[in-house]
């Protein structure tokens, strides 16, 4: 019988691990027990050969890792018989099914998104029919949040019976075969990219993106302002957007200004820029993308 705490030592002993990312990290060992007498001496365990591989391809691993333990405890004379599984290869057989039971529940997980942009169209968020109306254009941003060299991509339009610069995203990040929203599924994320910081957050500890925003003045004129609303911080934990806010920032303070310098000051280091595509509703439809409909439904004749 397996126990509990046996397959909870495996994850740590054949270092299995499902990425934040829903891609696989498998350490495929060939474990089998060294014999003094074995021809050319004592065997000694293969070293770790550390292989990446996605959902469809463990399969493929499983096979070749009971294939390499056969073929090793033939190469030292000794017959392979399940009954003695406990002595000879119970860590192999342990591996394996705790490595199935992982990879059951990936199979059980929502499949990739295949294109973002026609993702975005097809969610049903209440705030874009109250705040959009009529879609005219939407905009697709692909930035390196993380610092890693891989961009993640946000989709959003103007909300504009929100303010006349009030854009809100919905937001994706690469994993294997296509993207993984990082973003509600049921509502937008305000960011305005224009000036925004990306590179190190030393108030995080950690890479993403910085914004000030203003209430009296808007982003690109916010340098007139003495006062920022509040210092939005946005960045990637446990594969969801997370923002943190720092509250008001009072420029006249010297502590306070050094900070705001330090992220939107003309000395500030950026990692990168956000690369920004632009596409009308007429652009859309030439694409083949099915364009929603998201203004309020009319009322019906005779109601109050």
């Amino acid at each position: 019988m397996i126990n509990v705490k046996g397959v909870v030592m495996l994850l740590d002993l054949n270092k299995f691990q499902i990425s934040h990312r829903g891609v696989a990290t498998y350490y495929r060992s060939t474990v089998w027990r060294s014999q003094e007498h074995a021809p050319g001496g004592p065997v000694q365990p293969k070293r770790c050969l550390k292989t990446v591989a996605h959902f469809s391809d463990m399969c493929a691993l499983f096979s070749t890792f009971f294939w390499e333990f056969t073929r090793n405890r033939r190469s030292i004379g000794e017959p392979i018989w399940i009954g003695q599984s406990t002595r000879m290869c119970h860590k192999g057989v342990l591996s394996f099914l705790y490595a199935l039971l992982l990879t059951t529940a990936v199979c059980f997980a929502e499949p990739p998104i295949r294109d973002p942009i026609a993702d975005y169209l097809a969610m049903n968020v209440p705030d874009r029919i109250a705040n959009v109306g009529r879609l005219l254009v939407i905009k697709k941003v692909e930035v390196d949040m993380e610092g890693n060299g891989t961009n993640d991509v946000f989709v959003g339009t103007w909300y504009r019976n929100s303010g006349p610069e009030t854009w809100l995203w919905a937001g994706y990040a690469p994993i294997a075969g296509g993207y993984s929203r990082i973003t509600p599924a049921d509502s937008d994320v305000l960011i305005d990219f224009d000036g925004i910081y990306i590179g190190y957050l030393p108030d995080i500890g950690r890479h993403g993106m910085a914004q000030a925003y203003s209430l009296e003045l808007n982003n690109k004129d916010r340098d007139q302002s003495n006062m920022i609303s509040d210092l939005t911080f946005y960045y990637i934990e446990d594969s969801r957007l997370t923002q943190t806010g720092t509250g008001a920032l009072d420029r006249d303070d010297p502590d306070q200004e050094a900070k705001f310098e330090y992220y939107f000051g003309p000395g500030r280091k950026l990692s990168g820029a956000p690369r920004i595509e632009s596409l009308t509703v007429l652009e859309l439809a030439q694409r083949g993308y099915r364009i929603p409909n998201w203004r309020p439904a009319p009322r019906p004749a005779g109601a109050n």
